[in-house]
């Protein structure tokens, strides 16, 4: 939908000097409908809306994430489209890959710091999450390059959170991602931008990360391919591994805590010690978790050929 520029303004002006309380829901409502006329407004309405991310509880911030998003999402549908001026006024050409850029690194600021004050909250996971994904489906229905990739903390908190939810939205992300840049690609005849090859080749190694820890079982063996570990100092990775016997294996998907509650299930005719991960995949994860089954029968050889 087409943003109302009156909307906008009264967010600029009324934001600073909100009480964060009064009309809550109804503020989130009007996010939404931000449009891009003036990219000063824009600025000051998210700088009023960080600062008051940071302060609010975890409910609240799960709403500001999703109101932000849908004005991103409502953002990236209106550059594809004619624009309609009330009163047949007609604006200047608006700037939308600077404003989406500015918007989506934005978002991935509030997903980092809110992980970093509640790492442990499945809210703000799961929300930040959420947000992630649905500006990635607004960027691939867009044919639009992604504005900002997640940030290292967004990707490591789902490999280490006991949330299966959570690891299954994250394979869904990363599916929409590859289908982003490989659509990209077409549409440019393979040239890409120099931001557009760093962020495709941090998603590649954190692809990686995601095999290493959920199947192959060497994610800090094999850290130096990947993303997430690859800078850990020598002395924690032995320390590690001195502490945790076969510590590889860890958050695999038949050690994961986040997948306890399907691996804890006494399996038919096999002791569940002796179950490898290819077993509990067909068992668990290709019945209960639709991403995750997709993304690693994709990125998994051997899985792929057993189905």
């Amino acid at each position: 939908m087409q943003g109302i520029p009156v909307i906008t303004r009264f967010l600029a002006q009324y934001l600073p000097f909100w009480n964060e309380m009064d009309f809550f829901a109804e503020i989130m409502d009007l996010v939404e409908w931000i449009s891009v006329d003036c990219s000063e407004y824009i600025v000051s309405i998210m700088e009023s809306l960080m600062r008051i991310y940071y302060r609010v509880e975890p409910m609240e911030q799960c709403a500001i994430l999703t109101s932000l998003s849908a004005m991103y999402t409502n953002i990236v549908y209106a550059s594809t489209r004619k624009q309609q001026y009330f009163m047949s006024m007609q604006s200047s050409r608006t700037d939308y890959p600077q404003i989406l850029r500015m918007v989506a690194s934005n978002l991935t600021d509030l997903y980092n710091k809110g992980l970093q004050i509640k790492p442990e909250d499945a809210r703000v996971q799961l929300s930040c999450a959420a947000a992630a994904e649905r500006c990635a489906r607004a960027e691939l229905a867009c044919a639009r390059a992604p504005g900002a990739a997640p940030r290292p903390l967004a990707l490591a908190v789902p490999l280490l959170a006991p949330s299966a939810a959570l690891l299954d939205s994250l394979a869904a992300l990363l599916m929409l991602y590859r289908k982003i840049f490989s659509s990209m690609k077409a549409k440019n005849n393979r040239q890409t931008s120099s931001l557009d090859i760093e962020q495709f080749q941090a998603l590649k190694a954190f692809t990686s990360d995601m095999i290493s820890c959920s199947y192959n079982e060497d994610f800090l063996s094999g850290r130096k391919k990947g993303f997430i570990f690859n800078r850990l100092h020598p002395q924690v990775v032995a320390k590690l591994s001195d502490i945790i016997p076969d510590v590889d294996s860890k958050l695999s998907i038949r050690n994961h805590l986040a997948f306890a509650p399907y691996t804890y299930v006494q399996l038919e005719g096999i002791e569940n010690v002796d179950a490898d991960n290819s077993l509990w995949f067909s068992t668990a994860i290709d019945q209960e978790f639709t991403n995750l089954s997709k993304f690693l029968t994709k990125a998994v050889p051997q899985l792929g050929s057993n189905f």
